[in-house]
């Protein structure tokens, strides 16, 4: 292989249940590694890739170099949510409106049933905080008004409630904010004190449609603490190399915005 800095170089890893496969392209050469995948901890199986790959640093990861590119394809967070191992999720919303992630929409499996058996939502009922605030349509159709604003106390109120909760990572889901991001932004800073992941709607999802916008929220909110800390080892782990992750449609995301 080059000496150091000679020619960049892009490692591809695809973590799957039982292997974990990379492929290591300098310049033209192209050289593969396969190892056992560790599901307690992916990125055990990537760091004995890549030690296999380019060797081993005297700390103990892979020995990359600056300019070195890794691209991660993870199940990670997937695997998570169809097995239930999320984080515990507090819900900020609209007061009237806790159940709104519930109620959903028509569209089911059995329009009729008497007795649908529905998923369970990824926020405990106990866990939806409602917060006096409402904005609407102004009345010339141009933009939004807030009607309603939450007192100090309230906010205390609600700070205090969300540090009681127990919840690990909160979602902020207000009506209209795909419009009027700041209602939302402003909650954001209200709970900044309490040093938890926090998803603000219109950040993932600045559409209208609450159920969506809300449901991607929640779903973001009850990863968010999971795929901060692999990626956080992952990225001791690759050493000098920039890591990005794969998006499902297509492209990558800096380590950092992906945990995020």
């Amino acid at each position: 292989m080059g000496k150091e800095s000679d020619v960049p170089r892009t490692i591809g890893i695809d973590t799957g249940g039982t292997f974990t496969d990379l492929v290591l392209v300098e310049g033209d050469e192209l050289f593969v590694a396969k190892v056992p995948s560790t599901p307690d901890d992916p990125s055990r199986a990537i760091a004995a890739g890549l030690a296999r790959l380019l060797g081993e640093a005297r700390d103990g990861n892979a020995k990359t170099r600056r300019g070195d590119h890794v691209v991660h394809g993870t199940t990670v967070a997937l695997n998570a949510l169809l097995t239930g191992n999320t984080a515990t999720v507090a819900l900020v919303t609209n007061a009237g409106f806790r159940d709104l992630i519930e109620i959903g929409r028509q569209a089911r499996p059995e329009l009729y049933a008497l007795h649908p058996i529905k998923p369970e939502p990824l926020v405990d009922r106990r866990r939806r905080f409602e917060l006096a605030q409402r904005t609407w349509p102004d009345a010339d159709g141009n933009g939004f008004v807030e009607t309603q604003r939450p007192s100090r106390a309230q906010e205390r109120e609600l700070v205090r409630r969300l540090r009681a909760s127990g919840a690990q990572s909160i979602a902020v889901c207000l009506l209209h904010s795909w419009a009027a991001p700041e209602i939302e932004e402003r909650v954001g800073e209200l709970v900044a004190a309490l040093a938890l992941p926090t998803t603000l709607s219109a950040r993932i999802l600045p559409e209208h449609r609450e159920f969506e916008r809300f449901s991607t929220a929640i779903v973001n909110a009850a990863l968010a603490p999971l795929m901060r800390d692999y990626l956080d080892r992952l990225s001791t782990r690759v050493g000098r190399a920039r890591l990005s992750v794969l998006q499902s449609a297509g492209g990558t995301l800096t380590a950092a915005v992906a945990a995020r």
